[in-house]
């Protein structure tokens, strides 16, 4: 793409962007306004959300690089880099989010048949539908292989029995992709796995949320009791699911960034201001913290390059982007409590609302990062066993 091409691009979407983008879609956001979409949860805290979620659906912003033909904007690499810049420049919020959005449209994009393309994609493209995922088990989570649930073929259906938990936001989710075991004979934990598309309002799938240690329920139980799946929704190959899943977990570790940081707020150059903390120390602490995110969006950004080229390393890049941005977010978590002094601590009593409790909470749910999306010791040994052929620990 031309020079001049990029710079036109630049100035048509910096001037959309200043004619649509709300006011109110330009400021940081708390947790429940956050743009997941569907219709189970109700309508949004702030009503500019949907606004912005439909305006920038109408112009393809939610899926920029899919093509316009599915419901996306169609844009180039180069007009995606282009467009993340000017909204960074406003500090847009990210119109939609999700498990739909970033995880499930790129394995529809590789694995999904025409028709489903067309089923699935719009609708997420637009916000209407929300997904989960179930992929862990109460045996089987980091090491995602030796998943139990069942899937056996009867007629034009599959039908599903097990248990999936941390399923995230189950119960405001319309629909779920799922892995089962289709194959138990198979010669390998990881063949005889299928990957499945589940409408949540299906007979025999029941959730139950889990209550976190911040307080929140977001992560659930989904028992399947004799769930009928029509085969017209197996998502790539019967006994093929691995590898649908594999391309799923390296969106998801690519991606977790961007969901991470519209989720959890930690603005410690503004605490730092605004608390008037001066010590040299934590000066150098906020510098440090800030000259990692600049490394970071570089790692991001080479890992994207190398994976949208199809190099075949493109994936350890996921597996070390996944490792650092979990670091990186809860230092940057645990420099924002400090920032905040007594009021970083704060628990109990209080309006549960404000900013102090709001960032102590998601320091609480910090602790998680390095575990959810494949712990940091899989993505470890993941790392020195298939790319630097040393012994896994």
């Amino acid at each position: 793409m031309l020079a001049s091409d990029v710079e036109e691009f630049r100035r048509e979407i910096r001037g959309w962007l200043e004619a649509n983008c709300p006011p109110a879609m330009r400021a940081p956001m708390s947790g429940d306004e956050l743009p997941f979409g569907g219709r189970r949860g109700g309508p949004a805290k702030n009503p500019d959300t949907e606004k912005w979620t439909e305006l920038a659906a109408s112009r393809g912003l939610t899926l920029p690089a899919v093509p316009k033909k599915w419901g996306g904007g169609g844009l180039t690499e180069g007009e995606v880099k282009v467009l993340a810049q000017e909204m960074r420049r406003i500090a847009a919020r990210p119109p939609l989010l999700g498990s739909g959005l970033a995880l499930l449209v790129p394995a529809l994009l590789a694995y999904g048949t025409e028709e489903q393309k067309q089923k699935f994609i719009p609708p997420i493209a637009r916000g209407e539908v929300r997904w989960c995922q179930g992929f862990s088990e109460p045996e089987a989570g980091s090491d995602l292989a030796s998943l139990r649930m069942v899937a056996e073929r009867d007629g034009s259906d599959f039908v599903l029995n097990g248990q999936k938990t941390w399923t995230s936001f189950a119960t405001v989710a319309e629909w779920m992709f799922c892995l089962a075991r289709t194959d138990p004979t198979a010669p390998t934990r990881q063949q005889g796995i299928t990957m499945f598309l589940v409408d949540m309002q299906t007979k025999g799938l029941s959730v139950r949320p889990i209550r976190l240690i911040n307080g929140d329920t977001e992560f659930c139980e989904s028992f399947f009791d004799n769930v009928r799946v029509p085969a017209e929704n197996v998502l790539g190959e019967v006994n093929g699911g691995w590898g649908v899943a594999k391309l799923l977990l390296r969106s998801e570790r690519e991606d977790v960034r961007p969901w991470m940081e519209a989720s959890y707020s930690f603005p410690v150059v503004e605490l730092w201001r605004e608390n008037q903390r001066s010590e040299p120390e934590v000066t150098q602490r906020v510098i440090r913290s800030e000259l990692d995110r600049l490394g970071l969006d570089a790692l991001m950004d080479r890992a994207k390059s190398e994976a949208a080229r199809g190099d075949a390393r493109a994936e350890r890049f996921a597996n070390i982007a996944k490792i650092v941005n979990a670091e990186y977010q809860q230092e940057r978590a645990e420099l924002a409590v400090h920032l905040l002094g007594e009021k970083g601590v704060t628990w109990s009593g209080g309006d549960r609302d404000t900013q102090d409790m709001s960032t102590t909470r998601d320091w609480l749910t910090s602790r998680a990062f390095s575990i959810a999306g494949g712990s940091t010791e899989i993505q470890l040994n993941i790392l020195s066993k298939r790319w630097l052929g040393l012994p896994a620990s």
